[in-house]
C-alpha cells in the first residue's frame, strides 16, 4: 500500500509518545505550582513568627509605658502610641494567620493533605545551561513527527494497492458417505473435500478521484508547515523564559545579599535608638520607628532568602529538570 500502513503505526506511536510527555509536563507544572505554595506559606509562617516576636515586644513595653504614665513620668500621647501600635501589628499577625489558611487549603487541593508543620526547603544552586529536556517541547517534537507521517499516508494514496490475501478453511460434513465409480477400468472414489485453501491477490489502482487525493496531501503537508512553527515558536519561548529565569535568579540572590546587610544596618539602629530612648535622650516615637525597621528588615531577609529558593525552582523549571529531585 506504498508504506501507508507503516506510516499510519508510526503516525500513532507519535501520538502516544506525545501524549506521555504532556502527561509529564503537567506533572511538572503541578510540582513548581506546589513548591510555588509551599515556600509561600513558609514565608508567611516565619514573618508571623517575627511579627509574634514584635507583639511580645510591644506588650512588655506597652505594660511599661502604662507604669510610667502612672508615675507621671511620660505623657498620655505616647502611651497611646504605644497602645496603637500593639494594636496594629496584632492586627497584622492575624491578617497573616488568615492568609495561612488560604494557603494551606490550595495545598490540600493539590496533594490531597494537610500540611502540619513547615520545613525549609533549600534547592540545589543551578549550572546554567543551554539545553532543555522540557516534556511539552519533547511533545511538540513527536507531533511534527506525526504530521510528517501523515503527509506520508497522504502522498501513498495515489499509488498501488497491493492486496495478497490468503484463506484457509476446513469443512465436515456428518454422514457423508464417499461415492466409487469405475472409469475406464478403473475406481474412482468422489470424497467431499474438508481442506480448502484460497489464495487471492488484488491489485488496486486510483485512477481519477477529481483532486481529492492532491487536496489531502496538500492539507497534510500544511498541517505538518503549522507542527514546524509551532515546534520552532515553542523552543524560542522556552529558550527567553530560561534566560529570563536565569536573570531573576542572579537578581534574587544579590536581593538576598541585600537583605542580609539591611537587617545588620537596623539591628544597629534599633540598638542605639533603644539605649537613647532609655537614657531619655529621644522619644519614643523614633524608637518605635527603630523597632518597626528592625522587624521589618528581619521579614525582607526571610522573603528574599524563600523569593531565591523559588527562582532555583522556576529555573529547573524552565530548563526541564525535575525540581523534586533538585532538592536538597
Amino acid at each position: 500500500d506504498s508504506g501507508r500502513t507503516q506510516a499510519l503505526i508510526k503516525e500513532r506511536e507519535a501520538q502516544a509518545k506525545a501524549a506521555g510527555l504532556m502527561y509529564d509536563y503537567a506533572k511538572e507544572t503541578t510540582a513548581l505550582k506546589i513548591t510555588e505554595l509551599y515556600l509561600q506559606l513558609a514565608n508567611l509562617e516565619e514573618i508571623a513568627e517575627v511579627y509574634r516576636q514584635k507583639e511580645l515586644f510591644l506588650e512588655a513595653q506597652h505594660t511599661k509605658m502604662e507604669l510610667f504614665w502612672k508615675a507621671g513620668r511620660i505623657a498620655l500621647d505616647t502611651l497611646e502610641k504605644t497602645r496603637a501600635a500593639l494594636a496594629e501589628v496584632r492586627y497584622r499577625n492575624a491578617e497573616l494567620a488568615w492568609q495561612q489558611l488560604q494557603v494551606r487549603n490550595l495545598l490540600i487541593q493539590l496533594t490531597g493533605e494537610r500540611v502540619e508543620k513547615i520545613t525549609p526547603v533549600t534547592f540545589k544552586n543551578p549550572v546554567p545551561s543551554q539545553t532543555s529536556n522540557r516534556a511539552d517541547i519533547a511533545a511538540l517534537q513527536e507531533e511534527l513527527v506525526a504530521a510528517k507521517e501523515r503527509t506520508k499516508q497522504a502522498k501513498s494514496a495515489d499509488g498501488p494497492t497491493v492486496t495478497l490475501d490468503d484463506t484457509l478453511s476446513y469443512t465436515q460434513y456428518p454422514g457423508f458417505s464417499p461415492v466409487k465409480m469405475s472409469i475406464g477400468g478403473k475406481t474412482v472414489v468422489f470424497d467431499q473435500p474438508e481442506l480448502q485453501n484460497r489464495l487471492a491477490l488484488n491489485l488496486q489502482i486510483s485512477l481519477y478521484d477529481f483532486g481529492a487525493i492532491k487536496a489531502e496531501s496538500e492539507a497534510a503537508r500544511l498541517n505538518e508547515l503549522a507542527a514546524t512553527a509551532k515546534l520552532q515558536d515553542a523552543k524560542e519561548k522556552q529558550d527567553l523564559e530560561r534566560q529570563t529565569a536565569l536573570k531573576s535568579l542572579e537578581a534574587a540572590a544579590v536581593k538576598l545579599t541585600a537583605a542580609q546587610h539591611y537587617l545588620t544596618a537596623a539591628q544597629t539602629s534599633f540598638e542605639a535608638a533603644r539605649r537613647r530612648f532609655e537614657a531619655q535622650v529621644s522619644d519614643h516615637v523614633a524608637f518605635l520607628d527603630a523597632l518597626t525597621q528592625h522587624y521589618e528588615a528581619q521579614a525582607l531577609l526571610v522573603q528574599a532568602r524563600n523569593a531565591l529558593e523559588l527562582e532555583k525552582a522556576r529555573y529547573y523549571y524552565t530548563t526541564g529538570t525535575p525540581i523534586k529531585e533538585m532538592i536538597q
